[in-house]
């Protein structure tokens, strides 16, 4: 079935400027699906500063975007109290060490 709202959101998630580290929460949502998108694994530390975000839509988004790549969320919830989530964004990082070249550089 052809859905004209799909294909448009598609583009412009595709075509949008924004980055992980934009200001505004809805360009640093898109660049967290465009990251997903891709399919490249070594994106994976660059998505873990949006799972500190106080925007909750950032933190679920950023959240997605890791499962999409990886498979799993590390027992992260976006939802959760901020110590839980800061235990979960620590396990984040030692996957990233494990798993992805380049992880020895850490995110702020």
């Amino acid at each position: 079935m052809f859905r004209p709202a799909l294909i448009l959101s598609l583009l412009m998630v595709a075509c949008s400027s924004a980055t992980l580290e934009s200001a505004d929460s809805q360009d640093r949502i898109a660049a967290l699906q465009r990251a997903a998108a891709s399919g490249d694994r070594s994106r994976v530390r660059e998505i873990l500063p949006s799972l500190s975000s106080g925007d909750p839509l950032v933190r679920w988004t950023a959240q997605r975007s890791l499962l999409t790549l990886t498979g799993t969320t590390l027992d992260y919830d976006w939802t959760d109290p901020v110590p839980r989530r800061t235990e979960a964004i620590e396990r984040w990082r030692a996957w990233c060490q494990a798993n992805v070249p380049g992880a020895d550089r850490n995110p702020s």
